[in-house]
């Protein structure tokens, strides 16, 4: 029997490596479209041209990054929704951005994320709860007893910033108002520098920079981070007692951001093509050169297994109603008053 069995692996095992051949061949020369719906610099689109010259590597293929910004990136997913080209093209997603929009009907959102084949999970990052120094609060129970209101500061109210610190100052029952309309989190962290803004949560990579230069001082993670520098903050779920209600908001938001930062394909890519672009990216991002030279840019790398991220991102969709429509108040209005 275990003869046998090892018999039909390595005929299984041979047929795949044949036919990864055949679309090394197929792709050998061709040109992969990897769509970024940011502008140029950004860390969407410095991640995408890292990764670019390692896919043409694996594919022979020619791979151009090409940036589509506007409307925190739902200009270019629903774009690349629409799409009917046979040309091949896959898409760097900022996953939790996306998936918040949809579910809580945002304007202009034309896209089901689960439509798209899902072709790797990239990264995820917990955000940081960054202060102005010059605060009188030290630590996240001094923030939490504060006796005047908390001004944060986000771009839009569905950025990864500032539904953050909607989460967060519902948690913590914050006297809170957040102030949007800056341009991505480099912005909004100066408005905090100035005084024009007391705090803002942004991912534990473009929280670095502004630790490491003195500049804004941390005083908790939203969840687990994998940054060195922050690993000894206090963690939101551990710092306080969280009731039912709140542990379940806390969870919803902890999902989403679990669900990290995905490349997709696009939806008429065959099959046997997003298994080829599966395996790809396993190896890359498997590959702990990649990742170390990665670390090196201030890129941050993570790979979970496609089958890890699926479930994360079915689980934010089978959400109680009840539950979404309280979430969908408080990130989109109860702080704006």
């Amino acid at each position: 029997m275990l003869k046998q069995f090892l018999h039909l692996f390595m005929i299984g095992l041979c047929i795949n490596v044949v036919y990864a051949k055949e679309l090394d061949n197929f792709y050998k020369g061709k040109t992969i479209k990897l769509i970024v719906g940011y502008a140029p610099g950004g860390t969407y689109d410095v991640t995408a041209r890292f990764l670019a010259p390692y896919l043409e590597r694996k594919t022979g293929a020619n791979v151009i990054v090409i940036n589509t910004p506007g409307g925190g990136g739902i200009t270019a997913l629903n774009k690349f929704a629409s799409t009917q080209s046979n040309e091949t093209a896959l898409m760097l997603v900022n996953t939790q951005g996306s998936i918040l929009s949809e579910i809580l009907d945002a304007p202009n959102v034309r896209y089901t994320f689960q439509d798209f084949p899902l072709v790797s999970q990239i990264s995820f990052d917990s955000p940081i709860l960054l202060i102005n120094k010059e605060l009188p609060y030290k630590t996240l129970q001094e923030f939490k007893d504060a006796k005047t209101r908390i001004k944060f500061a986000g771009g839009g109210k569905i950025d990864s910033i500032a539904d953050y610190a909607a989460i967060l100052s519902e948690i913590l029952g914050l006297d809170s108002h957040i102030i949007i309309g800056y341009k991505g989190s480099k912005e909004a962290a100066l408005a905090v520098m100035r005084g024009e803004c007391d705090a803002l949560m942004v991912s534990s990579r473009s929280a670095q920079a502004y630790v490491s230069n003195n500049l804004l001082l941390p005083i908790a993670s939203f969840g687990k981070t994998n940054n060195d520098l922050f690993k000894d903050l206090p963690m939101l779920q551990d710092a306080f007692e969280l009731d039912v209600e709140m542990r379940k908001m806390f969870d919803f938001r902890l999902n989403i951001a679990l669900a990290g930062n995905t490349l997709i394909a696009q939806k008429n890519l065959p099959t046997d093509h997003v298994a080829y672009f599966q395996t790809i990216f396993k190896t890359i991002l498997d590959d702990q050169n990649v990742i170390e030279a990665a670390k090196h840019k201030n890129i941050l790398l993570e790979y979970h297994s496609l089958e890890q991220t699926r479930r994360m991102i079915q689980k934010i969709y089978t959400q109680e109603d009840s539950l979404l429509e309280r979430i969908r108040h408080i990130i989109l209005e109860k702080y704006y008053k």
